[in-house]
């Protein structure tokens, strides 16, 4: 019973420093790398081009349920929302938005909140 409360002290111990390490500093840092990555989103760029700087999409979903039939458009968000103050709504479910029609982006937009 010892080593199991030892062992759960640690991962807590463990959390708490990391979550210590993510202060307003590495906020920015982080910031900043999303502004690069987005920054390296092309119109025209193939989807495999985009998924292999930023990943898989956290959601996605067909663009004519938004703006009408556009044939074969999807919207996807990529890396998670940045930090919002508590009186902010959340204004999209991820940092980079990015819309495609077949394999090609035709449209990009950053979170509100980065944007400089």
């Amino acid at each position: 019973m010892g080593a199991v409360r030892t062992a759960s002290s640690m991962a807590v111990l463990v959390f708490m420093a990391a979550a210590c390490a993510s202060g307003p500093e590495q906020q920015a840092i982080r910031d900043e790398e999303v502004l690069q990555l987005f920054a390296r989103i092309e119109l025209g760029s193939q989807r495999s081009r985009v998924e292999s700087a930023l990943g898989r999409p956290l959601l996605e979903t067909p663009e004519s349920a938004n703006r009408g039939p556009v044939e074969d458009s999807v919207l996807a968000w990529y890396l998670s929302t940045p930090p919002l103050p508590p009186e902010m709504s959340p204004y999209m479910p991820g940092a980079i938005q990015v819309m495609y029609v077949g394999d090609r982006v035709v449209e990009k937009m950053l979170h509100p909140r980065l944007r400089r």
